[in-house]
């Protein structure tokens, strides 16, 4: 664009005799000797550039000249070619329906008896038929059926029951034996010191009687099932145990403790709930080295075989057996 902008500049300015030859310093004009330079010359690199300035002035009218003939030549074609245009379509169109008016076929009229008369009814005798759509089954396969999602328990699980968390200690025979996974509170195993066994403590009367009564809605208690519970006797003392029990409401013996419970970390106990300050262990159901004394199991996992004083307050760890299908069915 620069190169072809030059030409016509040097081809309009020089025929019109507007820009004269620049003079280079040193080099004398196209009529007579070289200058003679002065004390003080213009450097030559200023004066160059002033005639680069001056050609680029140029340059820039030209091309608005250019540009305004250049438009007014394509305005004038561009009408002529829209009005030519325009003939030829209107030429096309009226050629295209003559051609359709010839070769059109004559079309027959039908009879009043080729289209059947379609009987009316009464609104009220017209009745919505039920239409049934399956999308994406063949006629042949029968749809396939949602299997419902089976509820389950197993070991190790922790399920909330009343106002407490249970962890599953083990499923047997369609039950399953769960422990209160935090103390529910701290309290005594007998409000006198004196010999006593499980059978006739004060905190088996508590647990079947206001923990259970309080502590469980009318449907949790449909299935917490009533179980024959077995007291050991003491395994190095030999302390009696005493009589079978039937209990809803629990604590564990020292051997269902060593069963379910083997490890450390397994025996461990987290002191909520209402405990009091400095409840370190809690209790089981096992006498001590006498009926005065009861084992209880560290709240870091071991155990105080010689056991605690039936009047000291320990931990509660409550145990239930319930039914797993009325459990899961509720």
């Amino acid at each position: 664009m620069f190169a072809a902008s030059t030409a016509i500049f040097f081809l309009f300015g020089t025929a019109a005799g507007q820009i004269p030859l620049p003079v280079i310093p040193g080099t004398g004009s196209s009529e007579g000797p070289a200058d003679v330079p002065t004390e003080t010359p213009v450097p030559e690199w200023i004066q160059t550039q002033e005639a680069i300035q001056m050609m680029q002035t140029e340059i820039v009218q030209t091309q608005d000249a250019i540009s305004v003939m250049q438009t007014q030549a394509v305005w004038d074609i561009t009408l002529e070619a829209v009005n030519a245009e325009q003939t030829r379509v209107a030429q096309t169109q009226a050629a295209i329906i003559s051609t359709q008016t010839q070769s059109a076929a004559p079309t027959a009229t039908p009879t009043p008896t080729q289209r059947p008369t379609a009987t009316p009814r009464s609104i009220n005798t017209l009745k919505p038929t039920a239409v049934s759509i399956k999308i994406g089954v063949s006629s042949k396969t029968p749809a396939p059926t949602k299997t419902p999602i089976e509820k389950s328990i197993k070991v190790g699980d922790k399920i909330i029951i009343g106002d407490n968390e249970w962890r599953v200690l083990s499923i047997e025979d369609g039950k399953a034996l769960l422990l209160s996974e935090y103390g529910v509170k701290s309290g005594k195993y007998h409000e006198t010191l004196e010999y006593v066994v499980w059978a006739s403590c004060d905190l088996r009367k508590w647990l079947n009687g206001d923990f259970y009564r309080y502590s469980f809605s009318d449907d949790e208690k449909k299935y917490i099932v009533e179980t024959t519970n077995k007291t050991p006797n003491n395994p190095y003392y030999g302390t009696w145990g005493g009589q079978d029990t039937k209990d809803k409401v629990f604590i564990l013996s020292e051997p269902e403790i060593e069963k379910y419970m083997p490890d450390y970390q397994s025996r461990m106990c987290n002191p909520q709930g209402y405990v009091d300050y400095g409840a370190d262990s809690w209790w089981t159901r096992t006498p001590g080295h006498d009926s005065q004394y009861v084992i209880s199991v560290k709240n870091r996992g071991g155990y105080f075989d010689t056991g605690y004083g039936v009047t000291l307050k320990h931990i509660i760890r409550p145990a239930i057996w319930i039914d797993i299908q009325s459990y899961l069915n509720d």
